[in-house]
């Protein structure tokens, strides 16, 4: 409801969601835009009105504070309150406008719980696992994303590392994220084989997200007994760097992204790793992060950057690269998640 009040007469102007009040100072006892301030707030409202007819400059009110109004039922809700000024025969009156805010703060405290939700998904801390060096991170652009990685221990003692990218970001892609995850999780602990729980998770996207959305996978199992590595991608790359720094193998991805249901997919042949080589898997965030100039930072610089932090272990990769794209963007906003993981191989 807009409503502007003057000396005997309310004039109820529209809308329901929104509250539009003016008042001189004498009039402010008993009117109905006095009855929306929250009683906890009344005793210093009038102080707070008395300093803006000081100085009847338009302000926002309440901030760094929570602001509280009343429905007609006295129940509360959470308001935004902002202060102007306008006059009207030789009167100075302050115009008020109120805005019911509680669908913002409900969806807001969702998302929250549902980022918390989506990083508790994430690994807490890198698996320790004999002759190799893990690390990984995972930062949405906004509260929720659809990128996710995982570290997946195997019956048979093995460890699978996987980093999902699902096109688009935000609540629904986050969706489909945690049920990809998920669903790998548990069709590896119950034994089955990297392809066989490739095809599954495809099967379980298909069923449950018909056409919406498609996402890429890159799983690497990690075999202890032989120091090697087997490969399953879904639209999703890999690299291994030699101790140079140079690349040795772009396992690239032959398969379509999960989603298709006419998809197969197939592991690729052992891939030894040798001490001092890097495994490195990032999503297109990384790629496609862009500068002050709308400049991408690209393959070719991430490449670059391998080469000068290759000594490092692990988790010192993985800052080097956030670092570097914190720089490059120059405070240019996030346009997509980014997720970076790197596999060393002990020396």
């Amino acid at each position: 409801m807009i409503m502007v009040n003057r000396p005997g007469k309310n004039v109820l102007l529209n809308s329901k969601a929104e509250q539009v009040f003016g008042y001189t100072r004498e009039e402010m006892g008993g009117r109905p835009s006095e009855q929306l301030i929250h009683e906890r707030c009344r005793a210093e409202h009038p102080q707070h009105v008395g300093s803006f007819f000081a100085n009847p400059v338009p302000r926002e009110m309440g901030l760094g504070r929570e602001v509280l109004g009343l429905h007609k039922d006295g129940s509360e809700f959470p308001a935004e309150l902002a202060l102007g000024s306008m006059t009207a025969e030789t009167e100075t009156y302050v115009l008020a406008t109120v805005v019911d805010i509680s669908q913002r703060v409900r969806l807001a405290r969702d998302l929250t719980v549902a980022r918390e939700i989506q990083r508790s998904l994430f690994p807490n801390t890198p698996p320790q696992l004999f002759g190799f060096d893990i690390a990984g991170v995972c930062e949405p652009a906004n509260e929720t994303g659809g990128d996710f990685f995982d570290f997946i221990k195997l019956p048979n003692g093995n460890l699978v590392i996987a980093v999902g990218d699902v096109s688009g970001h935000g609540f629904g892609p986050a969706i489909r994220a945690a049920t990809a995850q998920c669903s790998l999780r548990t069709l590896l602990r119950t034994g089955k084989s990297l392809m066989e729980a490739v095809n599954g998770v495809n099967r379980t996207i298909c069923e449950d997200y018909p056409g919406e959305q498609f996402v890429t996978l890159a799983t690497l199992e990690l075999i202890l007994q032989t120091g090697s590595s087997v490969f399953c991608g879904a639209g999703h790359d890999i690299y291994v760097f030699d101790d140079s720094g140079l690349i040795k193998h772009h396992l690239q991805s032959e398969n379509s992204p999960l989603g298709i249901p006419t998809a197969e997919f197939q592991t690729s042949d052992r891939i030894d790793l040798k001490p001092g080589e890097l495994v490195l898997v990032v999503t297109d965030g990384v790629y496609e992060a862009f500068s002050p100039d709308g400049e991408l930072f690209g393959r070719p610089r991430l490449f670059d950057l391998i080469k000068t932090c290759r000594r490092s272990h692990a988790q010192g990769i993985v800052n080097s690269v956030q670092t570097a794209i914190n720089t490059f963007c120059r405070g240019v906003a996030q346009q997509d998640d980014v997720t970076i993981v790197a596999i060393k191989v002990r020396e």
